[in-house]
């Protein structure tokens, strides 16, 4: 299975329900603590619930827990997604 990139990443938390227009460049944001970003947990499972849709996976509430920003969620969806 493919890995999920940054930009889709932001597209993702962006159809969430996140704040639409994050001016921060790529590096930036996804370095950014959700909180500083705007997102709240509800959007970050939105997040997770649009990744299981799209791409056919079954992923549990609890693998976003200890992500803090863009880039760890990244890490722990693309470590789930190849699993």
């Amino acid at each position: 299975m493919r890995s999920l990139t940054g930009p889709e990443l932001a597209a993702l938390l962006s159809d969430a329900g996140g704040p639409p227009d994050v001016t921060l460049d790529p590096e930036a944001f996804m370095s950014t603590p959700f909180a500083d970003l705007g997102y709240d947990s509800l959007a970050v499972l939105e997040t997770l619930t649009l990744v299981q849709a799209r791409w056919g996976v079954s992923l549990p509430d609890d693998v976003v827990a200890a992500a803090t920003n863009p880039a760890d969620l990244l890490v722990v969806l693309n470590r789930e997604l190849v699993a």
